[in-house]
């Protein structure tokens, strides 16, 4: 058939644009298209986007990275979705494969950016198969203030022991602070984009000190009122029965001592617990003596009222008369048994408090009883099928004492006054009350029982690693030599793994609302310090400490745990009034205060110069063995160039000296008898090398005796000469 000629009807022209029947709404295909093209900042913002790509107008106002999910106009939702799984996906194929210092610049990267695909294919194109320093600063700069790329690592893979911190200005500026004080110096720190080695004009340099040293210290700055101090809201219901003419014959109130005891128990019993409180407390009410002694009453009460004194000063001479008693009690029991070992530890403790200088002979008498009672020290020590013969009762508060007594031990080996033992308890450490035991401490309100408890069980554990380490660096054959490395690091990587096991209670911001958690920490990094310090002490000619800061070097995890320790303080003196009254967490002001005055290149190193002498006048009202401590430091401080002879002269006397709290310390203290100095080593690299000129009578014979200070002083400056004004630069 010929289709040419067939004639049809005329068609109509082609519409020009497409049929009206196909076209959706005006209104909709409007929205449609904004959702489909929208960048995705603007989208999760819920703000109108122009869509002009690759950086619409909208982050460009706001200076924001700007992304899209579809790769181009063409892309629909469902596939860009496809391909941003498919991008994931091969992020964290590349995350579990890489090296360990390339997955962690990686993973502060994604934590930095919300656009995966940039990071990915930064890697696709080689340009993180090796990290380059750029990309290294960059890791680092998303932690706040990780001084190196160890520190970082701790801080990623340990945060259990290395939380991140931030101690800018601005961020101590931020705390609630309960000792004002920290605050008032804070606002002396150096802006956070201060060059390395500078330092703010307005900073309080101890070395430019000026007319009035006490404004810096102040102190007499006091916790907020409504903290009250940090004292026991109330005495516990318990207490209210007390009677303690019963167990001594010093002149105070059942009130004085109900207070003094719940203090005690509320801010150093956690740390110490050298007798099980809920059996002492029952026998000290019920007047019985299974679990309860004159001799073991009067020694804790020779100890508290010295805390006890920041809020009655009248209790500062009640210690005196206490320890007093507590003496003629021993003498004439001599008895060894558990009560007595805790009441000798109290003891200790009261005369160290005291700077009576005989807390070594006291401390030597307890270690002989330990291991008279078989309890740790000798190699036939008292296990659990050995004391199962007894009752519950007595079990149960020997465990305690045992491990109470032996903690005080290794913590007395940091400072030389005891020696660690290979032969530690093996009676079971007593575990913190369950939930179900509850109604037993109904009426044990100020003791918190549970955490006690918790902080007491893992310090035991602690003490142990403690041990070990402490028989190698404290090694008593006077041998100078550093233990070998692979030792600490072994010892290091067991720290890390037994932290990083702890509840969520005991670790730092969880526990934070509790003091004791950051004593365990404070053991844990000063302990840390400790394993390696001998590796970074050297010996120089310009008298200097030689500070090694190698990436993955003993050097680098000392300065981790020293800025550890820093955080501490800032965190107790925020947080926690007893900062004024607690002995044991001055521990970590004298590490910081060693590391601090002798490496000054840090900006902030006067800032915790003056807050550690804030936090010590404020425990000297407290403890008269304060100003011993004080006068040690201040004489290391001058040995480094950190403050001149007659300005940390003057800081004692117009910042400790001049207050009237202070004053009548110092007089009760003159109108006591001392034997001799402590023998604590209070320079803590000095006793790596020399441990006689490390310790405490050593240091103050050369502050108390200004022709031999001044002398001491101008032969170390002329043997320094270079290597001093170097120090300075």
């Amino acid at each position: 058939m010929d289709y040419g000629h067939v004639q049809g009807r005329p068609l109509a022209p082609r519409p020009l644009g497409p049929h009206p029947l196909l076209e959706p709404p005006p209104d909709e295909n409007k929205k449609r298209k904004r959702a489909a093209i929208a960048c995705k900042p603007c989208r999760e913002r819920k703000s109108a986007c122009n869509s002009v790509r690759p950086v619409c107008a909208a982050c460009e106002t706001r200076q924001t990275e700007c992304y899209y999910l579809t790769k181009d106009e063409s892309e629909t939702r469902l596939q860009a979705l496809r391909r941003e799984n498919k991008t994931l996906n091969e992020l964290i194929d590349h995350l579990r494969t890489m090296p360990d210092d390339e997955a962690h610049a990686v993973l502060q990267l994604v934590r930095n950016s919300a656009n995966p695909q940039s990071i990915l294919k930064n890697i696709r194109d080689g340009n993180l198969s090796m990290v380059q320093p750029s990309q290294r600063e960059t890791a680092l700069a998303a932690l706040p203030l990780a001084h190196s790329e160890t520190e970082f690592k701790l801080m990623v893979d340990h945060s259990a022991a290395y939380p991140a911190l931030d101690l800018t200005r601005s961020a101590i500026l931020a705390k609630t602070t309960l000792l004002e004080s920290t605050r008032m110096l804070a606002h002396d720190l150096p802006p956070e984009k201060a060059a390395s080695g500078s330092f703010a004009a307005s900073s309080a340099d101890p070395r430019e000190l000026g007319d009035n040293p006490q404004d810096l210290l102040r102190a007499q700055a006091e916790p907020n009122i409504e903290t009250d101090g940090g004292f026991p809201q109330s005495i516990d219901p318990l207490l209210d029965d007390l009677r303690i003419k019963y167990w001594s014959t010093v002149d105070v109130t059942d009130e004085f001592a109900a207070s003094a005891i719940c203090m005690y128990l509320e801010n150093d019993h956690p740390t110490l617990g050298l007798f099980d409180a809920w059996l002492f407390l029952k026998d000290l009410i019920e007047r019985k003596h299974e679990c309860c002694s004159s001799f073991l009453v009067t020694s804790l009460l020779a100890f508290a009222s010295q805390a006890y004194s920041s809020k009655d000063p009248d209790a500062a001479s009640k210690s005196f008369e206490f320890e007093k008693e507590a003496e003629m009690l021993w003498r004439a029991e001599k008895k060894d048994s558990i009560l007595t070992i805790a009441g000798l530890s109290l003891l200790f403790l009261s005369h160290g408090g005291h700077g009576s200088g005989r807390e070594f002979e006291i401390l030597h008498e307890a270690s002989d009883m330990a291991k008279r009672l078989n309890l740790f020290g000798v190699k036939n020590v008292l296990d659990d099928a050995q004391i199962s013969m007894l009752s519950p009762v007595a079990q149960r508060a020997l465990a305690h004492t045992t491990w109470g007594v032996f903690n005080l031990h290794i913590l007395q080996a940091q400072f030389y006054l005891a020696l660690s033992t290979q032969y530690e308890p093996r009676v079971s450490i007593p575990k913190p009350p369950e939930d179900n035991e509850s109604e037993v401490f109904a009426n044990l309100k100020i003791l918190r029982s549970h955490d006690a408890g918790r902080v007491f069980y893992h310090l035991c554990k602690l003490s142990v690693y403690a041990s070990g380490i402490f028989l190698v660096v404290r090694d008593t054959t006077g041998s100078k030599t550093p233990p070998p490395l692979a030792f600490a690091l072994q010892q290091f990587s067991q720290l890390l793994e037994f932290v990083d096991s702890l509840p969520n209670g005991m670790r730092r911001g969880a526990g934070a609302d509790y003091a004791p958690v950051l004593d365990f920490h404070i053991f844990l990094h000063t302990l840390i310090t400790d394993l390696f310090r001998p590796f970074i002490t050297r010996p120089r000619d310009d008298g200097f400490r030689e500070f090694y800061q190698k990436q993955n070097s003993p050097g680098a995890i000392f300065a981790s745990s020293v800025h550890q320790l820093k955080g501490i303080i800032v965190e107790y003196t925020s947080q926690h009034p007893s900062a004024a009254h607690h002995l044991y967490w001055q521990t970590a002001l004298l590490y910081v205060f060693n590391t601090i005055v002798k490496d000054q290149s840090d900006p902030q190193w006067p800032f915790y110069f003056w807050l550690c002498m804030h936090c010590y006048s404020k425990l000297f009202i407290c403890y008269a063995a304060v100003e011993d401590f004080v006068q040690s430091l201040l004489a290391i401080a001058v040995r480094y160039g950190a403050i001149s002879h007659k300005d940390a002269t003057r800081v004692m006397q117009e910042g400790f000296y001049q207050d009237g709290k202070a004053k009548r310390v110092r007089l009760r203290r003159e109108g006591q008898q001392q034997t001799q100095r402590s023998t604590y080593k209070l320079d803590l690299d000095l006793a790596v090398r020399d441990r006689d000129a490390a310790d405490v009578s050593a240091l103050i014979a050369r502050f108390e005796d200004m022709d031999m200070f001044e002398e001491f002083t101008r032969i170390d400056e002329s043997e320094e000469g270079e290597g001093a004004s170097d120090f300075h630069k």
